[in-house]
């Protein structure tokens, strides 16, 4: 069964690389602002490569667009995979700091964006332990149109509450989250808002889980994938 991951905010598909053993397809997704854009987008490769079905999967950002393709394409999807998200808004104090950050990338450029986001993306344990880590991520940040980033935090403020949808899946649902991610409680509470749902923790992690702990989080893709048959 093909696996698509959609990548984190405000990085792009290279933080996919420690998943390479799944021969993931993996969208460059930060250009498309809407959510439902995204989603769709990622109907149309499926239907380029001859895709009925596929395992869909995204961390953070990446999770709210794979919430809109549940939503949109729900017989597009034999499982999903959700990592340090949430189906809830954004409170009020989060939606007005993307709105600021949007317009001083407007007037700034890109060059602030690492030092508000880094302490976000990453746990203690790695700014204590991978230093070389924190720096990729950092030249990743740098590198993004700095127009695109700014569409897509325009379009994850005003994203819905899609906790009500929950009920509505009955596919398979993986839930990963890094222990020392702020959204590791959030992503908990998709696993327990579906009907066939699991929650993995990872110790070690922040929110970038799949960068920082590689090895459980691709054993833990692992053994979902194989107790489903996908």
């Amino acid at each position: 069964m093909p696996l698509v991951l959609l990548h984190a905010f405000p990085v792009d598909s290279r933080m996919w690389r420690p998943q390479k053993t799944f021969d993931p397809i993996t969208p460059e997704v930060l250009g498309i602002a809407s959510l439902d854009d995204a989603a769709d987008h990622v109907a149309r490769l499926l239907d380029q490569r001859g895709i009925e079905r596929a395992v869909i999967g995204g961390l953070s950002r990446g999770g709210y667009i794979t919430l809109a393709f549940a939503r949109r394409h729900p017989q597009r999807a034999s499982a999903l995979i959700f990592c340090d998200t949430s189906a809830g808004p954004d409170e009020e104090a989060a939606r007005r700091g993307r709105y600021q950050m949007a317009d001083r990338l407007n007037d700034e450029g890109i060059g602030f964006v690492p030092d508000i986001m880094l302490p976000r993306l990453l746990g203690d344990t790695s700014f204590r332990e991978r230093a070389e880590l924190v720096e990729e991520v950092r030249k990743w940040i740098l590198e993004q149109d700095p127009g695109a980033v700014a569409a897509a935090a325009l379009g994850m403020a005003e994203r819905p509450d899609s906790r009500p949808l929950l009920a509505s899946i009955h596919v398979p649902v993986l839930a990963i989250a890094g222990q020392q991610d702020s959204a590791h409680e959030s992503t908990r509470a998709i696993a327990d808002g579906v009907r066939n749902g699991s929650f993995v923790s990872l110790p070690g992690a922040g929110h970038l889980s799949n960068l920082e702990q590689p090895e459980k989080f691709n054993a833990a893709v692992r053994q979902f994938l194989e107790e489903h048959n996908l």
